[in-house]
Order: structure tokens, then C-alpha cells, then sequence
């Protein structure tokens, strides 16, 4: 990772992180992201630990792609991990958006 300048002329502090649970969904991103020379990581959520006392952020942002039907392919506690994970990053200051999938545990309120 470095601080230089993207595609768009803007450095990142730290890499965006890529959290999903499907292993072969996201290929095309993570191949476009390599090409384009972007500071990015990919975070497996059924892998994927963190330790709850850490105070900095690891990243500029988290693309959430937690799938909802994770547990049809038996990654079900995924998709609660991924409610306290997001609380977590959210806490510590990463910027919080909404789409159609998980992406918040502001999506479970009612």
C-alpha cells in the first residue's frame, strides 16, 4: 500500500477493504482493483477475526458485499458477525453507507 495518488488523483491513508462471503463472486472486482494499481485488501467473512479493542481503523472504507442468503450455503453466523463487526468499524470512525445487502447494523433497525 502507499500513499500515492489513484486514478483519480486522490492518495489514500489506508487501503479499502473488500468484505465478502462469496469466494468466486468478486474475482472480476478484485482483478479490476489489481489493474488499476488501487491499495485495497479482501477480507473473507467466513475467515475473518478482529480484535474489538483496537482504537485505529485499518481502512479509508469497507465495501460490505456480506450476502443475506449466506446461509444457504451453510455461512449463516456470518451474516451475525458481520452485524458486530459493522458496529465496530462504525464506532471507530468508517464512514457507514446503505444499499440493498447488509451493509450497516442500521439496516436491522426498525
Amino acid at each position: 500500500m502507499s500513499n500515492a495518488p489513484n486514478g483519480n488523483g486522490h492518495g489514500l491513508e489506508k487501503p479499502i477493504a473488500i468484505y465478502y462471503e462469496h469466494p468466486s463472486w468478486f474475482q472480476p472486482l478484485f482483478d479490476w482493483l489489481d489493474k488499476r494499481g488501487a491499495p485495497w485488501v479482501k477480507i473473507d467473512a467466513r475467515f475473518h477475526q478482529y480484535a474489538a479493542a483496537a482504537k485505529d481503523r485499518e481502512y479509508s472504507l469497507l465495501f460490505n458485499r456480506m450476502s443475506p442468503s449466506a446461509w444457504q450455503r451453510g455461512n449463516g453466523h456470518c451474516i451475525f458477525y458481520t452485524v458486530n463487526y459493522l458496529a465496530h468499524l462504525e464506532e471507530k470512525g468508517l464512514p457507514r453507507f446503505r444499499a440493498r445487502n447488509l451493509e450497516s447494523p442500521a439496516a436491522f433497525d426498525p
